[in-house]
């Protein structure tokens, strides 16, 4: 009997292994932040942490939560993205219709680009060594030149952009919010060729990550459907429920898991794939609600969600106010 215990004991595990599973993820720990003004993406690279907060961006060691500088003078910050290469940072600075240029070494301020109307997703496409910032009022991505930080081109596009996500092959792909839709870019013509119309299952992507390997991406929806799309195809393959509010999507290729922040109920959908690349969700985790965005360190598994404690009150708009000193970083491991 003892025998048979063990080695049934062992074929589970095994067969846990092989599909992909994983220990359940807990909220362990939070680094405090000082400052009440409004968050939305955070990038973690290198051991660091950039949180952006209405005014300024918060470095933080990722390891203790230590809060390194503060990159200020903003106004309506957005995103960070990161050109190791060059060893330069990039912030959509959404009020003043600017992308500030930041040295990775001091974090002191090197330039500002001018860009179209609200800069707010923001990423580096390392084929084209180019930055791309989404301007969600034109209509428009900034393609900045990694080498000069000056501006190579506007790109035009049919709906209002929200996550960006490079194949590294010289394609972009672009949620439009607006129109329920990914556009397909050309990076080198600088042209949308073509959009995946998610219409029939999905409405309002913002969230998006890609498995760059097996061409998915993963959509984060407004009607609380995750889509995994097959980009060759250039259609939905299947949908998946998550929580309401999600507005960003990361992938680890290593554990074929998606995490999707889910903000107006304040939970991490975590949904993991089989060899055969079938996804299902594995976990709910309760985080806060607010807890819109996130940054996965793939190699540690880690996720950090910039979030607020949400007040009882509302305000003179109806919209959530967040009670003023308790902005933090929620960590998941």
């Amino acid at each position: 009997m003892t025998i048979k215990v063990f080695i049934a004991t062992t074929c589970l595990a095994l067969n846990a292994i092989a599909s992909g599973a994983q220990t359940q993820k807990q909220v362990k720990t939070a680094f405090p932040l000082s400052g009440d003004g409004k968050w939305d993406y955070i990038t973690a690279w290198n051991q660091y942490l950039f949180v952006s907060h209405g005014t300024f961006v918060h470095v933080l060691d990722q390891r203790s939560g230590r809060e390194l500088t503060q990159i200020k003078g903003l106004s309506g910050v957005h995103g960070i993205a990161i050109d190791a290469r060059n060893q330069k940072g990039y912030i959509s600075n959404g009020k003043m219709n600017n992308v500030v240029v930041f040295d990775l070494k001091k974090f002191e301020v090197l330039s500002t680009i001018a860009t179209e109307q609200n800069p707010d997703f923001i990423t580096f496409d390392p084929f084209s060594q180019t930055i791309l910032a989404g301007n969600g009022k034109s209509n428009s991505i900034s393609i900045i030149d990694a080498a000069t930080m000056s501006i190579k081109g506007t790109l035009a596009l049919d709906g209002k952009p929200e996550a960006i996500v490079s194949d590294f092959a010289g394609k972009v792909y672009v949620n439009l919010e607006d129109k329920n839709a990914i556009a397909i870019i050309d990076i080198q013509k600088q042209q949308q060729e073509g959009i995946i119309d998610i219409s029939a299952t999905g409405e309002e992507p913002a969230g998006l990550a890609i498995d760059r390997a097996h061409h998915l991406a993963f959509a984060g929806c407004g009607n609380e459907q995750l889509l995994i799309v097959d980009l060759d195809k250039k259609k939905v393959m299947d949908h998946i429920k998550i929580g309401a509010g999600c507005d960003a999507v990361a992938y680890n290729t290593k554990t074929r898991t998606i995490y999707a922040s889910n903000g107006k109920d304040g939970t991490l959908s975590v949904i993991t794939g089989d060899a055969a690349l079938h996804f299902s969700t594995v976990q709910t985790l309760k985080t806060e609600p607010g807890a819109k965005t996130l940054a996965l360190d793939e190699a540690t598994d880690k996720l950090y969600l910039p979030v607020a404690r949400r007040s009882e009150k509302k305000g003179a708009d109806g919209k959530p106010v967040f009670d003023p000193g308790s902005f933090k970083v929620l960590v998941v491991e």
